[in-house]
């Protein structure tokens, strides 16, 4: 049988020769094909005004750098343009599976809950991922999460575990923030939880956490407010502050202390320092103080992580050259140099991007970072990590033609719902 399998991969080889077509065999190793990554459902909660910014940033990055992704679009039931996206998009994935292998998408609806509005009703519906997907692992999206590199099995799990995640938190107050909200915030999750709060969560894309987890953890609040879950978020969202309607809030740090307290050993956490000293400084009401954040730091890993992905919106990734310019160094440093695009110039640069999330850095660890990434992409290499098909060679041409028209040709490209790929 050997022979007969390497006699079909010469004769596929000399057609695919004689007709200039390109051949794409299966690679040994492969982040298609790891089982862990098959666990692992991305969630992404979506309204029609948010379709500019999918098709932009998530859906090519994506399919660029992740290409054998589970996705689950979570859409409104009662908004009729919801549907008619909805259509488009599974549309879309319905013709590419017929041409070539695709990553798994789909798209359900949850229905209109009175009083649950906009980012409220996204943020419960969080909470609610078991309800719309069977995935042992569920990732947490925005629309506007840019992947930068290959999505392999080692940037989600660690030694192969299946609970081996990562966690990356932010300590202390948010710079730049007025004192709006990030600065306000922690006071909810220590009254959701009844415990100071230790970091910031919504830091990093994919959150992934175990799919029985977020039962758990709705459970347990439920259980300590003794209502349901529903009324507790209610009186979560509900500002206790005469004359403020709303209460600052953010569910990913909610999740995060949870997690913390509640199920430390079923994950690996990594804890970001924007600056060694910055937390001795800033912490707000509702955060852990110094003595207690030290133990805390003393215990988990500081040291730079890489980030498979920024946010658009908040690291400045506005025009279509900042898009390309961002995804360039991903695909030049995955490949070996015989194999690279004629636009690549990077060749053992440290990728910022990799390290930085809105605008939160690693980067004063330049070493530790360079460190990071070279194990990185060791390893994306290990996997055999190649842009063949259709959709990423497209993305690469655009990638390409982008860069070389240079950062004045259209600034305001990518503002409509048109494919620039």
């Amino acid at each position: 049988m050997l022979w007969r399998t390497g006699l079909i991969c010469f004769v596929s080889a000399q057609i695919a020769a004689i007709y200039g077509l390109q051949l794409e065999l299966e690679p040994e190793q492969s982040e298609l094909t790891t089982s862990l990554m098959k666990k692992v459902e991305l969630f992404l909660p979506m309204w029609n005004g948010d379709t500019d910014d999918y098709i932009r940033y998530f859906d090519r990055t994506s399919k660029l750098f992740w290409p054998a992704a589970k996705i689950l679009v979570l859409m409104d039931k009662e908004k009729e343009e919801d549907h008619k996206v909805a259509d488009r998009l599974l549309a879309e994935s319905a013709t590419r599976r017929t041409s070539a292998k695709a990553r798994s998408f789909r798209v359900e609806f949850n229905e209109d809950t009175p009083g649950m509005w906009g980012h409220d009703r996204q943020q419960l519906r969080m909470f609610e991922a078991d309800v719309y997907t069977d995935s042992e692992y569920i990732g947490f999206v925005d629309t506007d999460a840019v992947f930068t590199t290959p999505v392999v099995e080692e940037t989600l799990f660690e030694d192969g575990k299946p609970v081996g995640w990562r966690i990356i938190g932010r300590i202390g107050k948010y710079d730049g923030d007025p004192g709006k909200f990030w600065s306000v915030a922690p006071l909810a999750t220590e009254w959701a939880t009844g415990t100071k709060e230790i970091m910031r969560c919504m830091d990093y894309f994919p959150v992934v956490v175990k799919r029985q987890h977020i039962i758990e953890m709705r459970e347990w609040f439920s259980q300590k407010h003794g209502k349901s879950f529903s009324k507790f978020f209610n009186q979560l969202k509900t500002s206790t502050t005469p004359g403020v309607k709303h209460r600052p809030y953010s569910q990913f740090n909610m999740m995060c202390q949870w997690l913390y307290h509640n199920k430390h050993d079923d994950y690996v956490w990594h804890l970001h320092q924007t600056d060694p000293e910055w937390s001795r400084h800033h912490h707000v009401e509702g955060q852990v103080d110094e003595k207690d954040l030290q133990a805390i730091l003393a215990a988990e890993n500081t040291k730079p992580l890489v980030r498979v992905a920024q946010h658009a919106h908040y690291d400045n990734i506005a025009s279509d050259y900042d898009l390309a310019k961002t995804m360039a160094p991903g695909v030049c440093n995955s490949v070996d140099a015989a194999s690279r695009p004629s636009w690549c110039n990077f060749d053992g640069e440290l990728q910022e991007g990799l390290f930085v999330f809105e605008g939160a850095s690693w980067l004063w660890d330049k070493e530790g970072c360079m460190a990071a990434q070279s194990s990185h992409y060791e390893r994306v290499k290990e996997h055999k990590v190649s842009f063949n098909t259709p959709d990423q060679q497209q993305i690469l041409q655009w990638i390409g033609e982008t860069l070389k028209a240079g950062p004045n040709a259209n600034p305001n490209a990518g503002t409509d719902n048109e494919r620039h790929y």
